[in-house]
């Protein structure tokens, strides 16, 4: 039987699951990687590669982002609860991918910002997920400490990516060593999502079968005895 057809029985906790847990801290990590690639090598692609010199008109991918990251952010969460946290994640990942071959290819303007809409895809339902994924993990007692491990990680990856790239784009040029470091490290979450990560939903249904018992005062998975007349 599957796990997530096992939802009752899981141990909550981040000493329970510190090494799930920690797997899906590197996957954040990755995930911020992705996007620090992008706010280092896109504005200075703007301008050399494509000759926009307006600062409106170079952040326009900025909105074009934000505005499908904050629609996928819901649809992801609301997904997720059906079909499980891992396969959302594999999703959100596979749209990384068109993001950094449009970018290489790119021959307009226009065309940087449809990648952009890939990449707030990608952000939108990785990022979730890996969240998700940590908050189900910790249970109730260890929620904030779950979102704060998870945003520092994401920001140190937004930082190495922004990093990396600063530096390739000083030796090897715009394009596509940076891209190509995108795609890489896409290629290292998808392994490590398929290889180590496990599906959580089954944690988060367990705490939820355990909460609804509690509320009745009655074990999980039994009924409470009908009153007397």
């Amino acid at each position: 039987m599957s796990d997530a057809a096992s939802p009752i029985g899981l141990r909550l906790g981040l000493r329970e699951n510190w090494w799930l847990f920690s797997v899906f801290t590197v996957i954040t990590l990755l995930i911020g990687m992705t996007i620090g690639v992008e706010r280092v090598a896109l504005p200075p692609l703007a301008r050399h590669a494509f000759g926009i010199t307006s600062v409106l008109y170079t952040v326009s991918f900025i909105s074009a982002f934000g505005a499908v990251k904050s629609v996928m952010n819901l649809v992801g969460g609301r997904l997720s609860d059906r079909r499980g946290r891992k396969g959302i994640l594999l999703v959100g990942w596979a749209f990384a991918v068109p993001y950094a071959l449009i970018i290489i290819f790119a021959t307009a303007w226009w065309q940087v910002i449809v990648a952009n809409l890939f990449l707030g895809v990608n952000q939108a339902l990785t990022w979730t997920m890996s969240v998700t994924a940590k908050i189900d993990l910790v249970g109730p007692t260890n929620r904030g400490l779950a979102v704060g491990v998870d945003e520092s990680a994401g920001y140190i990856g937004v930082g190495i990516g922004g990093f990396a790239a600063g530096l390739l784009v000083s030796s090897y040029g715009l394009r596509p060593t940076p891209y190509l470091l995108v795609l890489g490290v896409v290629a290292l979450g998808v392994l490590v999502t398929i290889g180590p990560a496990r599906e959580t939903l089954p944690f988060a249904r367990s705490e939820s079968a355990t909460q609804g018992s509690s509320s009745t005062g009655t074990p999980a998975g039994t009924h409470a005895p009908a009153p007397r007349l």
